[in-house]
Order: C-alpha cells, then sequence, then structure tokens
C-alpha cells in the first residue's frame, strides 16, 4: 500500500516538473512575441496617420 502511494507520489511529481518546465518555456516563447510585435509596431508607427493630431487643430 505504501509502495502504491510512493509511485502515485512520484508520479505527481513528474507530472509537476513538467508542467513547470512546459510554464516557463511559454513565458519566454511569449516574452520573445511580445518583444517582435513592439518592434513591429515601433516600426509602423512614423507611417501612420496622425488623425488625432488633426481633429484637435481643427
Amino acid at each position: 500500500m505504501i509502495i502504491a502511494m510512493m509511485a502515485l507520489l512520484a508520479l505527481m511529481l513528474v507530472y509537476v516538473a513538467a508542467s513547470t518546465r512546459s510554464l516557463h518555456q511559454l513565458r519566454q516563447e511569449l516574452k520573445l512575441v511580445e518583444q517582435k510585435q513592439i518592434q513591429r509596431l515601433q516600426s509602423l508607427a512614423p507611417l501612420a496617420p496622425r488623425t488625432n493630431a488633426a481633429a484637435v487643430a481643427r
């Protein structure tokens, strides 16, 4: 009975470790995607029309 509980605990710990690793990798990938999107949007910013400035000038 104790051996079965120890085996179950070991399986749970393996699952938690794998989940933690996956979450870490997902955070790193999300950070990379966010940085690329920020760079893309900053490169497009000078090309964007200034609609708010035109509305305020009236």
